[in-house]
């Protein structure tokens, strides 16, 4: 089995980019740190494909049909070859940490691997027994699991640095996280123009218990309607426009852009006293300008659009 064949599941993820939006903070934090541009380079490679290896196996985990407008690897490959392909460049970026042969450089990967399957695991285990977390649960899972390749970066540029900078990256990775977290929970449900790359209220039918869902069902209290259509990670339409339509009564999509406004002032006030960084404030910014309002009892996500117009186009953000 040649190389070529064995990443197979990787190579078609990855022939469909991204948003690039780690790669961006990675550049954008060396406004700090000063990290030489080769090194900068091989930090964001790692940091790549331990990002994809873990889309990967997530699209696995969640029974997912399509990653980016395109149908998921392992309904291509296999699940066999797709779970193999995704822990062999789990080892590819571990062996590139190793070559960086840095003090701290391998300890920080393997806390970045533990706190990732930690909060991977920790959602599975409210996903697979519809327990729905608390919103300051669902935090902690994420800074695990979404700050988990953040801390690895803030930490790998301290590492290959040569500038003994006194900013701390660790705080600011953390609250990004949660930050693009929510707003990727937001945008799921809330923004139509992400109905063309992923199957209609994708998060619904996934069992998910994301940002604006946890607040509904919490809100809602006896009332469970949310979490019995949750449970059976249905398809189909009625039902998953009935759960939306839940999700506005109880102003759950009103909630989750007021709490995206707080943590992009409260990102802004961490930026400003540490001195500015002006690369990672138009980071920032292009990510929640982009954001839409709360959508209105109209909006296009409370009916399904038609199958035709759920193609892969281009993606809906771009830095």
């Amino acid at each position: 089995m040649s190389e070529e064949q064995l990443l197979q599941p990787y190579h078609h993820i990855t022939s469909v980019p991204g948003q690039g939006f780690r790669s961006h903070l990675v550049d954008a934090c060396n406004f700090w740190l000063k990290a030489p541009e080769a090194a900068v380079a091989q930090i964001k490679e790692i940091v790549e494909k331990l990002h994809h290896a873990s889309l990967l196996l997530a699209d696995v985990e969640l029974n997912a049909r399509l990653r980016r407008g395109i149908p998921v690897a392992h309904s291509i490959f296999g699940v066999p070859h797709t779970i193999n392909c995704a822990n062999y460049v789990y080892c590819l970026a571990f062996s590139e940490v190793c070559e960086l042969e840095r003090p701290g450089t391998v300890e920080a990967f393997r806390d970045c691997m533990l706190d990732y399957h930690r909060g991977q695991g920790q959602d599975i285990f409210w996903r697979e027994g519809s327990r729905c977390p608390t919103e300051a649960e669902y935090e902690q899972a994420v800074v695990g699991r979404t700050g988990a390749l953040l801390r690895l970066a803030a930490r790998l540029l301290r590492q290959l640095s040569a500038e003994d900078s006194p900013v701390d990256l660790l705080p600011i990775a953390d609250r990004f996280a949660v930050y693009f977290q929510i707003r990727d929970d937001y945008m799921n449900l809330a923004a139509p123009e992400f109905t063309r790359f992923k199957p209609y209220c994708e998060d619904l039918s996934q069992g998910k218990y994301s940002f604006p869902v946890i607040h509904s069902i919490t809100t809602a209290g006896a009332d469970d309607k949310l979490d019995r259509i949750l449970k059976q990670r249905t398809t189909d339409p009625t039902l998953l426009r009935y759960a939306w339509q839940l999700l506005q009564r109880t102003g759950s999509f009103d909630h989750c852009r007021r709490v995206l406004d707080a943590r992009y002032e409260e990102l802004c006030g961490m930026l400003d006293a540490l001195g500015g960084n002006p690369p990672l404030r138009h980071v920032l910014r292009r990510l929640h300008e982009s954001i839409p309002e709360a959508p209105p009892a109209d909006h296009p996500h409370a009916k399904p659009p038609p199958p035709a117009e759920r193609r892969k186009e281009s993606l809906p953000f771009k830095f």
